[in-house]
């Protein structure tokens, strides 16, 4: 009979913990992150309470401890409504117990805490969804695999800062205007220059493997920030920046080469990176997906049926010889995602991507999938993991969506406008402001609005919601 676990827990203090919290996450450390962050990723924003993070809060974070080990941590970063969980390996039944904690005691500021989640954090999720969480969004980070190699040369005028030269002074310039404050507080003025002095004497800050990218005149105009993590055999990059009027030019690429050659050396075997689509064409691969989780009372969720159907049984419902709807709406989707020439879609009531896959050879630089159901957007995102982040999907109830949909060129609604109704689909449009609208609609010839199927006990559901739609004179009209 095994030991029986004696758990306990504490507050976090920010002056006694931070050493310990980091050794806790060099010790559960996993390339896609399943057990929480790496540990530069909180040392790097519990160092920067000077400028972007604030700290004052920090005697919320929680500590669980078994024998004197910590077993679990829950903390925030920036925004102070972001709270992440890091949880040692069969400790799982902690899992509940933290997001209650977190619910409670979090800074939320008026508007609710939002739950970030790893891929793999299973339990974590599991417990979400029965206190009545549920998934917003998703995104997925990039990270380099050191099989390969990472060559881009640094373009002439321009050389890397030699590590016993680099300018502390400098590095905040290049950073201040690298992430375009110069263009909303004014000119460099050494803001915040004690963040850059604090972060260089971070307890595990490797400056002397960081790269400054210089131009002629000696002015640093691209810098890449590494955080050598050698039990993990992690690289971590962070931060990147490239001032704006260098951007375009390969800087940032060979400035990541460098961190490559010199990491690698040491025994690295992987390299963190971001999101955006930058880090994909130079050789990036998506490996850590993001999620982030809100209270269902903070969306109104009301029972709609579409939550109850399985994206098997929709599916398999749609693509019967019969009714062959999935194969024709993929031909739709197709012609739709070419027909313009815009780099922004977004597609409503995306449910298990079907068309997805035309996205690749379309020109297009942004997806966003909406659908109110999480679990079709889980296996969407599965499903076309290798889309990244041109693909960015949005767990989003159309009736409750003011504030919530970005902008994007060209909106798809297929098979939807008769399930939200004209005013909702209006309120949409009017919201996303797109260039181009293209829908499908299906007009009830009389009959029934499901097709007869097996799988026709699981999808009646759908015959409450459809609004009525008339063809009058050649236009549409709809009531819901």
């Amino acid at each position: 009979m095994g030991k029986e676990k004696s758990i306990t827990s504490r507050p976090f203090s920010v002056l006694a913990d931070c050493g310990k919290v980091y050794q806790f996450l060099i010790d559960i450390y996993e390339k896609d992150w399943r057990n929480g962050v790496p540990a530069p990723f909180f040392e790097y924003a519990y160092s920067s309470f000077s400028y972007w993070m604030d700290i004052s809060y920090s005697y919320k974070n929680r500590i669980w401890e078994s024998d004197g080990r910590i077993v679990a941590f829950c903390f925030y970063e920036n925004p102070l409504t972001d709270i992440y969980f890091c949880l040692r390996p069969g400790y799982g039944e902690l899992a509940q117990e933290m997001i209650q904690y977190a619910a409670k005691n979090m800074p939320d500021e008026g508007e609710g805490i939002r739950l970030v989640l790893f891929g793999g954090q299973d339990e974590l999720m599991e417990s979400a969804k029965r206190l009545g969480y549920r998934q917003e969004s998703e995104s997925w980070n990039m990270q380099f695999d050191f099989v390969n190699k990472l060559d881009y040369p640094l373009p002439e005028g321009f050389h890397f800062v030699r590590p016993q030269e680099l300018d502390t002074s400098k590095v905040g310039e290049c950073c201040w205007k690298g992430f375009d404050h110069e263009k909303e507080e004014g000119e460099w003025n050494h803001q915040y220059q004690q963040n850059f002095y604090l972060l260089e004497v971070a307890p595990h800050a490797t400056k002397n493997l960081s790269v400054a990218v210089a131009n002629e005149e000696g002015a640093y105009v691209c810098w890449a920030g590494m955080w050598w993590t050698p039990e993990n055999k992690l690289a971590y990059l962070e931060p990147l920046c490239t001032i704006p009027e260098y951007r375009h030019k390969g800087l940032a690429a060979a400035a990541l080469s460098e961190l490559y050659r010199k990491t690698k050396a040491l025994g690295a075997t992987h390299m963190s990176g971001g999101e955006s689509e930058f880090y994909r064409k130079i050789g990036y691969i998506p490996a850590v997906k993001w999620t982030f989780w809100k209270k269902e009372t903070e969306y109104e969720v009301y029972n709609n049926p579409w939550n109850e159907i399985t994206l098997t049984d929709y599916e398999s419902h749609m693509s019967l010889a019969s009714i062959m709807q999935l194969q024709a709406l993929n031909k739709l989707i197709e012609g739709q995602l070419k027909a313009w020439p815009v780099s922004s879609t977004m597609i409503l009531g995306i449910a298990g991507g079907n068309g997805l896959e035309h996205i690749r050879d379309s020109g297009i630089k942004k997806v966003y999938g909406v659908d109110i159901n999480a679990a079709y957007l889980s296996e969407t995102s599965v499903r076309y993991q290798d889309l990244g982040n041109i693909l960015e999907l949005l767990c989003i109830d159309l009736h409750k969506c003011s504030g919530k949909l970005p902008g994007a060129e060209l909106l798809i609604a297929n098979l939807l406008v008769e399930y939200i109704g004209c005013g909702c689909f209006r309120q949409v449009v009017q919201q996303v402001e797109p260039i181009y609208v293209s829908c499908v609609i299906q007009v009830n010839t009389g009959v029934s609005w499901v097709s007869d199927s097996p799988y026709l006990h699981e999808v009646c559901q759908l015959e409450s919601i459809p609004a009525r739609i008339r063809e009058l004179n050649g236009h549409l009209l709809i009531w819901v």
